[in-house]
């Protein structure tokens, strides 16, 4: 999910820099938070999954060490956000150069994970997993969807107020 995240996060990035537009900016932001969360989650429960499969919480397997890069990108974002928004959009528009390195790293290099489990030629899990995982797949999107809706919403609600804020202490310096 922080994968298809980040891709959002970039677009809102991306439209940003062409445009300068608020509402892209704050989208970007909404998805930066959310972005870094999930990947925070991802992190945390592997290492709790990784502790008894591996005897260790953490390996420097490819997968982990490019999960862990988007990490520290989404940080970075978030960082920058309180310097520079242009910054912060820059460095979100060069991040998704991470996400095929995710994807395909158990694939390109012999590590501690295993290759994809679900593919276009089959599964090579039980159906007693791939249920859960098709359930976790598909309901994912939707519980990340709501909480970037009532956060960009929350978001605009403020700067409508900040606005409309602004509008009266102008109109009331006009009267006096």
């Amino acid at each position: 999910m922080s994968i298809l995240v980040y891709l959002v996060t970039a677009i809102n990035s991306f439209f940003f820099l062409l445009t300068k537009h608020p509402l892209f900016l704050r989208s970007s932001g909404t998805g930066t938070e959310i972005g870094a969360f999930s990947t925070f989650f991802t992190l945390v429960t592997g290492a709790f999954w990784g502790r008894p499969m591996w005897g260790t919480f953490w390996v420097w397997d490819a997968r982990l060490t490019s999960i862990l890069i988007l990490f520290l990108i989404y940080l970075g974002a978030l960082r920058f956000q309180k310097l520079s928004v242009e910054l912060a959009s820059i460095s979100i528009c060069v991040g998704p150069i991470d996400i095929p390195i995710i994807k395909f790293s158990v694939n390109w290099w012999n590590t501690l994970h295993q290759p994809g489990s679900i593919s276009r030629s089959g599964t090579s899990i039980h159906v007693s997993m791939l249920i859960p995982i098709l359930s976790n797949f598909a309901n994912s999107p939707f519980f990340t969807l709501f909480f970037f809706v009532l956060e960009t919403r929350l978001l605009i609600l403020s700067f409508l107020e900040s606005s409309l804020t602004e509008e009266i202490e102008a109109r009331e310096c006009m009267h006096k």
